[in-house]
């Protein structure tokens, strides 16, 4: 059991809050990184007026700096080659594929207790229909997530026949 005297103060939250928004804005100047953040989401104990809570939750929603899929694609891959130079591993190529995301979220998180990052896009319906609070807005407009990648729409009605998708080589080594 954790009593509420183990809880971070407000005060705590605040300050992580704080200091992440600060984060995001030097990860959104910062042309080496492959994301941005587009919004940024708190919810969780932090909405309530409680003193004492429990770790601050904050849902992030990257958006890829280079709207061409292609050309985001390459740099990632560049991003990867470079992150193995340096020693890294990756488990799997979905690691290697979705690596501008956790190389975003591992630096807005900087190791920070009491801070958890969640993937916006993952948990969208459940925030938005629970008590939060915007802290972070790019713009009013969000770019198209699948701008030059692969389509996701489906046929509204009817026997349509899809095409299969003309997918970017991946090449990673």
């Amino acid at each position: 059991d954790v009593c509420s005297s183990d809880l971070p103060r407000r005060e705590t939250a605040d300050r992580l809050l704080s200091e992440l928004l600060d984060r995001i804005k030097a990860l959104n100047s910062d042309g080496r990184f492959l994301a941005r953040v587009h919004k940024a989401v708190a919810f969780g104990s932090y909405i309530g007026n409680a003193d004492r809570i429990g770790d601050l939750d904050v849902a992030i929603d990257l958006i890829r700096r280079e709207p061409d899929f292609r050309k985001h694609t390459e740099a990632n891959n560049r991003r990867v080659n470079e992150e193995f130079e340096r020693g890294r591993r990756f488990d799997s190529i979905l690691d290697q594929v979705f690596w501008w995301q956790r190389e975003a979220m591992l630096f807005l998180r900087d190791r920070r207790r009491g801070l958890s990052l969640h993937d916006y896009a993952a948990i969208r319906e459940i925030v938005d229909a629970s008590p939060h609070r915007v802290v972070f807005q790019k713009s009013a407009h969000r770019p198209t997530r699948n701008a030059g990648g692969p389509s996701t729409k489906r046929p509204l009605a009817g026997n349509h026949r899809l095409a299969k998708p003309k997918l970017a080589p991946l090449p990673f080594f």
